[in-house]
Order: structure tokens, then sequence, then C-alpha cells
């Protein structure tokens, strides 16, 4: 899967990588996995999917510019899955690739 968004939309400090949880739009995707608003409840919910189904998760590759999007991308996405089911969160740490496009 390939994806382009804004710094901001991945809720995430990128020097630290620290993730946002307060967000309003991740906050509504905690609230409704089903229904996903953010690119981060649309990617776990995927994966969240691929997962039950016994499939092979999918590569996130950011075609961004933000520097070090893969990090910025993993870091983004685990702490979120991580919020929403923790099993969830380190089975997409542990198997999910986020290779960077950037530097």
């Amino acid at each position: 899967m390939t994806l382009t968004v804004t710094g901001a939309g991945y809720h995430v400090e990128p020097a630290t990588y620290a993730f946002d949880p307060g967000a309003p739009g991740v906050q509504a995707d905690l609230a409704h996995p089903a229904q996903p608003t953010t690119f981060l409840g649309y990617v776990v919910e995927a994966l969240a999917r691929r997962r039950r189904a016994g499939l092979p998760p999918f590569t996130v590759l950011s075609c961004d510019n933000v520097p070090c999007n893969g990090r910025v991308a993993r870091a983004a996405v685990v702490s979120f899955a991580r919020l929403r089911d923790r099993r969830l969160g380190d089975w997409i740490d542990e198997h999910v690739a986020f290779p960077s496009s950037g530097s």
C-alpha cells in the first residue's frame, strides 16, 4: 500500500516519534474502528482484517516528503494500533514493513 500524508497527518513529533493520541480524528477512529476517517484508522482496520483472515500483512510505503517517512509511518501506525488493541499493534510492529522513500 502506498500513501502520501502531510506531516501533521501522522500525529507524530518527527524528532522523537512521539505519537499524539489526543487528536480528534484519532479519538474518533478509536471510538469507531470499523468506520475510520483518518489514514491511520484505514490502515490499521485493513491490517486487522487481514490478520483476522489469516492473511499476510501488506507493506506500508510512504511517498511523501516527510524525512524518514517510513519510521514516522511505523511510529504512527503502531502507536495507533496499540491504543486500539495491544496485540494488534505488536503484530503490526513485528510483521509489517515500513520502508522509507525519502531521506
